[in-house]
């Protein structure tokens, strides 16, 4: 929407921009107060970011594209605009919410662009430019640019190259015996997803390392037959930083990743507080492209995990009946008996990509005395359930603001499970 202020008429009165964002964190509320404008007039706030990367948008989006959104609002007596006390009457959002035009935000364009596998092309993605423009009918009011971070400034990062995987490791150069979090993403591949939660993760003073396990060159290409010794290589390495508390090592770990992060947990007791962002019970089928592979997506010491196949017919039962018909191989099932982990798990009941909600139920009725657990089930977002205030495009026909609140809910309990560490 760069051409927006260049099709509005200059500015004549500028009026006051109060940016009130004290974290400049991406996850934490902030506040706009705009000042000085006209009594009892409708004003619209357009709100630009460049160089953003959402985590909810395809991997395929290219970074060039920037996101906008927009809402017009009734100036107060005082001729004032406050968006944690200004109703939006119409725009991308209507009502209170001033965290909305974040919420909101859209592609200018949905331009695709192809995405590199070498590990060290990869960008940080680890802030965004803000621009906020305030129009009067077609005159620019005024405007404010400002920046938000997934990454605190003070904070750094190293590319760690492992024997199987590969990663990026986020820390402070000052810190000791800190708790770490391996981050875990799921089937898209790659560490972006990963490294965005790892980012925000770290900015909370963990150690965290965004772990690559397939889709980078040197890696598999595909996700099938992904060892287990990766994350067991993971857990040495974090070990063996001065700046690591060996006793305090966590993971996130959200849809293959979580499945990849629990199987993990039920072998290496070392990790001891998890969070599994929908989960499953069982090992599945791997993924070669967008078909079953015919083999197991994970092995271990060589072999094979059992895994339960990929159904076409029950996949198609269920996409029309909305009824789970699943068969799964009971040698595929997770050894939960044998965690000893914290683990919070959160599982949507609309989950549009597998039953998380009836794993985590299964899980419960067979989890150990020595697993302290906890379930948070989200009724309204589906699969795709991340971090607060980024846009999530994926549910067209929910309501955004159920999705949004679900997504807050859900990123505020990781953060509160991980300060068990």
């Amino acid at each position: 929407m760069g051409g927006i202020a260049m099709g509005y008429k200059k500015c004549k009165q500028a009026c006051q921009v109060i940016v009130k964002d004290e974290s400049k964190l991406a996850d934490v509320p902030m506040d706009i107060v705009i000042k000085n404008l006209p009594v009892f007039t409708e004003v619209k706030l357009v709100l630009e970011l460049e160089n953003y990367y959402c985590i909810n948008a395809p991997m395929k989006l290219d970074k060039s594209v920037k996101w906008q959104s927009s809402a017009v609002f009734l100036t107060s007596a005082d001729g004032e605009i406050i968006l944690s006390q200004s109703p939006a009457i119409r725009g991308d959002y209507r009502g209170i919410n001033q965290m909305a035009l974040f919420e909101r935000l859209h592609p200018e364009k949905m331009i695709r662009s192809s995405t590199t596998t070498r590990f060290n092309e990869i960008p940080l993605n680890d802030s965004f430019d803000c621009q906020l423009f305030v129009y009067q009918d077609e005159q620019l009011l005024g405007k404010c640019s400002f920046k938000r971070y997934y990454l605190q400034k003070n904070l750094t990062f190293q590319n760690v190259t492992l024997k199987r995987p590969v990663g990026r490791v986020f820390y402070g150069k000052e810190w000791k015996k800190t708790p770490a979090i391996i981050v875990l993403s799921g089937s898209e591949g790659g560490i972006e997803k990963a490294q965005n939660i790892a980012q925000l993760l770290a900015s909370r003073g963990y150690v965290t390392l965004a772990l690559a396990y397939f889709g980078i060159d040197g890696l598999s290409n595909q996700l099938k037959r992904i060892p287990l010794e990766i994350i067991e290589e993971a857990l040495n390495y974090l070990k063996n930083l001065k700046c690591v508390d060996s006793n305090k090592i966590g993971l996130y770990g959200r849809s293959k990743g979580a499945e990849f992060g629990l199987l993990a947990a039920c072998y290496f007791n070392a990790l001891k507080v998890l969070v599994l962002n929908a989960p499953t019970d069982c090992v599945f089928e791997g993924i070669n492209g967008i078909w079953p592979s015919g083999t197991s997506s994970w092995t271990y010491r060589g072999l094979e995990l059992a895994y339960t196949k990929f159904q076409w017919l029950h996949y198609l039962f269920e996409i029309f009946t909305r009824k789970r018909k699943l068969h799964k191989n009971d040698a595929s099932l997770f050894p939960v008996e044998k965690l000893t982990s914290s683990v919070l798990f959160i599982a949507s009941i609309a989950d549009e990509v597998w039953d998380a909600y009836g794993a985590v139920k299964n899980i419960r009725s067979r989890v150990g005395s020595d697993c302290k657990y906890a379930f948070l089930v989200t009724p309204h977002l589906g699969h795709m359930n991340t971090v607060s205030y980024q846009p999530n495009l994926r549910y067209k026909k929910m309501d955004p603001d159920l999705l949004q609140e679900d997504t807050r809910i859900s990123w505020n309990a990781t953060l509160e499970q991980f300060k068990k560490l």
